[in-house]
C-alpha cells in the first residue's frame, strides 16, 4: 500500500547498513517503512562519500589484508546478523549463496560468482520456502 514514489525514493538511498537495520526493524515486529528510508537517507550520502574516498585513496594501499581492510564488511555484517539468527532453515539460502559464489569464484574470471550466488540464495530461498508451506 505504499505510494510508488515513496517506494522509488527508498530504493533510491538503499545502501547495505539501512537495508540490515530495516531487516532488524522488521524481525523485531516493526512495519514502518520510514525506518529504512530514514537509514537509508542517513546513511547514502556518507556511503557514497566514503565510496569516493576508498576509491581516490585506495591505491595507496598496497596491501589491504595486511591492514585487515579486506575483513571490515564481513565482520560488520556478521555483527548486524547474528541477532537474526532463527534456525539453520532460514539461514540455508545464506549458506548455499555463499558457497555457490566462493565455488564460482575459484573457477570462473570475473564477477559472475556474484550473480551465481545470488542465483543459488533465490533458489534455495524458493525451494525452503515452498517446503514450509506444504
Amino acid at each position: 500500500g505504499t505510494p510508488l514514489w515513496r517506494t522509488a525514493m527508498t530504493l533510491f538511498v538503499l545502501v547495505d547498513a539501512s537495508w540490515l537495520i530495516g531487516v532488524r526493524h522488521r524481525a523485531e515486529g516493526g512495519r514502518d517503512l520510514g525506518v529504512l528510508f530514514g537509514a537509508g537517507i542517513g546513511l547514502w550520502p556518507l556511503w557514497v562519500a566514503s565510496t569516493v574516498a576508498g576509491h581516490l585513496a585506495g591505491a595507496l594501499v598496497t596491501q589491504p589484508r595486511a591492514y585487515a581492510l579486506d575483513m571490515i564488511l564481513p565482520v560488520f555484517f556478521a555483527a548486524m546478523l547474528a541477532p537474526l539468527w532463527r534456525g539453520m532453515r532460514p539461514a540455508l539460502p545464506w549458506l548455499a549463496s555463499g558457497l555457490v559464489a566462493l565455488l564460482v569464484q575459484r573457477l570462473v574470471p570475473g564477477y559472475a560468482f556474484i550473480a551465481a550466488g545470488a542465483a543459488a540464495g533465490l533458489v534455495t530461498g524458493l525451494l525452503v520456502d515452498d517446503g514450509a508451506a506444504r
